[in-house]
């Protein structure tokens, strides 16, 4: 494949209509999404410390996790990382006060939580593709993996010299961890032995917010400091490309691969300027833009399993859903404390 680097603004971005709106509570950030594997459901986590399952065709809260007696998160911790696991049995919510709970996703029963007495604060969680395993990025720069199953003692992966854990992801054969790091560079850790394969980075980009694999397992892209992001060959560690927007975009805070596309690599990213760009990652080429002009950093973003659907969350405490085809919306607000 040829890879090209970006050199053109993104002059076919638009301010596309939202599929739907979610208002959220009050100033605080959203600051993660994610689809459930069929796609029918997007969950939302904000720093108040709520969760919501939301319906991805109305943007309609089907459910409040943390609103149950039985659902220990109160609105101080805040919550920085949600997912669901690949199965669709369980949901995950990882929070600043170093717990993740998971909940069956069936009745929104609260099965575990995972604790870990040295944190400083759970950044990011992913699943393992058999769902497994729990792989939890943490402040304090060190990333665990839970057996989900019968939850113990975490294993640690070796990350060296770390300055705080800002993103995690996990190919889909489950062999290779990606980790981000506010040092500035990112990590790749053989999930079979526990071992650092490689580390990514070098370019004086900034700090790595954000990392995710394509489809295949044989890209990694990471989102920096400096706006830019950065895409890699998994299996050797090369620096392939980077995509860069000549209109400042700020710190890239989210990416995600279409999850459906096994031939492109198509890639949204969240910029701290405000607004998603949708990429075509392996052309270098801008696609298209959400939501330039509104007020807000993208802190999070998501692409639905079948890549129709983009969600996107921002420090404002909205949550967003459009359509990737059409821009088409359904303009639906929640209301009450979400």
């Amino acid at each position: 494949m040829d890879w090209h680097p970006a050199t053109e603004p993104v002059s076919s971005a638009v301010t596309g209509p939202s599929l739907a709106v979610v208002h959220g509570d009050g100033g605080f950030e959203v600051t993660s999404v994610a689809f459930s594997p069929d796609g029918a459901i997007v969950a939302v986590g904000s720093m108040a410390g709520y969760v919501w399952l939301c319906a991805r065709a109305t943007g309609t809260v089907l459910a409040d996790l943390t609103g149950a007696p039985s659902a220990p998160i109160l609105p101080a911790p805040g919550v920085e990382a949600v997912a669901f696991s690949p199965d669709g049995l369980l949901f995950a919510a990882g929070g600043a006060d170093g717990r993740t709970r998971l909940w069956e996703v069936a009745g929104g029963k609260l099965s575990a939580v995972l604790a870990e007495p040295s944190s400083r604060g759970v950044a990011a969680i992913a699943f393992s593709p058999d769902s497994s395993a729990l792989a939890v990025g943490d402040d304090n720069g060190a990333v665990y993996l839970w057996a989900v199953g019968t939850p113990g003692e975490p294993q640690m992966m070796p990350i060296p010299g770390s300055a705080g854990i800002l993103d995690v992801a996990i190919s889909q054969d489950g062999f290779t961890l990606a980790a981000g790091d506010a040092n500035g560079w990112a990590y790749l850790c053989d999930l079979r032995t526990r071992q650092l394969l490689t580390t990514l980075g070098g370019h004086n980009a900034g700090e790595v917010f954000s990392a995710d694999f394509t489809a295949d397992g044989s890209v990694v892209a990471t989102g920096h400091g400096d706006g830019s992001v950065s895409l890699w060959d998994s299996a050797t560690g090369e620096h392939l490309s980077r995509l860069t927007r000549r209109r400042a975009g700020g710190a890239v805070y989210a990416v995600a691969f279409d999850p459906a596309e096994m031939t492109e690599l198509i890639l949204a990213a969240g910029y701290a300027s405000g607004g998603s760009c949708l990429w075509d990652a392996g052309r270098g080429r801008p696609i298209t833009g959400f939501g330039y002009g509104e007020p807000g950093e993208i802190l999070a973003v998501a692409l639905s399993p079948d890549g129709r659907t983009l969600a996107s969350g921002n420090s404002r405490g909205q949550a967003w859903l459009w359509d990737v085809a059409t821009g088409g919306r359904i303009p639906i607000t929640t209301r009450g404390p979400f």
